[in-house]
């Protein structure tokens, strides 16, 4: 039983891989916002990302419910990580945005306008919090998590190491096609909200930052 189970969980890993990690990295533009509608393939992707988050539980085990019985988790494991990683994820962005400019490197055109009424608002809200769930289950909880798992026998700190080193290469890379200084955004933002799960042991505070930054991200854009 142990053994299917294993197989399972490596079938899993290289599908989710092969099918929703490597496609990112051949895009090429972005994707242009004028009109916001209901987020179905977000959606779709929020989907994978709770279906991921069970399979990955046995990394977990019962981490959450013990935390949860803390008389400050409120405060101590999403209020001020987030608002903390909030602020050096906005740090980040600042900087990276401040070096494009000195560089007077191009950057690529797309829109992302804001939405236009209610109803817009409401699927820009989804939209940018299924996608913050979304890269936060994958990139900072499942692909790292799963793989260290399945080397944990080995015991060398170097392959570990590896492990977290290939996985925010790859989320960085995802972003290429906003131009080289938002790969480098996207690295130092991995890098912050890896450590955060890490220390926190909870995915709430990077979702929570994740979605803030993002939300900031569109009103900047407008200026």
């Amino acid at each position: 039983m142990k053994l299917h189970s294993s197989f399972f969980k490596i079938v899993i890993f290289c599908v989710v891989f092969c099918c929703f990690v490597l496609p990112p990295l051949f895009v090429i533009s972005a994707i242009n916002y004028e009109e916001w509608s209901f987020p179905f393939s977000q959606t779709v992707l929020f989907a994978l990302a709770v279906f991921l988050f069970y399979v990955c539980r046995f990394t977990t085990g019962d981490a959450l419910e013990r935390m949860a019985r803390s008389k400050y988790f409120i405060f101590y494991k999403v209020i001020f990580p987030a608002t903390f990683c909030f602020c050096i994820l906005f740090s980040i962005s600042l900087l990276t945005n401040g070096l494009a400019m000195i560089c007077k490197m191009p950057s690529p055109e797309f829109k992302l306008l804001l939405p236009a009424n209610a109803l817009q608002w409401l699927f820009c809200l989804l939209n940018l919090f299924f996608a913050a769930f979304y890269e936060e289950v994958l990139y900072r909880f499942y692909l790292p998590e799963t793989a260290l798992f399945f080397v944990k026998k080995l015991n060398k700190k170097l392959i570990f190491l590896l492990i977290e080193v290939i996985f925010a290469l790859i989320f960085a890379f995802s972003h290429f096609y906003a131009g080289i200084f938002a790969v480098f955004n996207a690295l130092f933002a991995h890098v912050v909200l890896r450590l955060f799960y890490k220390k926190t042991g909870f995915l709430c505070a990077g979702i929570a930052a994740h979605f803030v930054y993002n939300l900031v991200q569109l009103f900047l854009i407008q200026l």
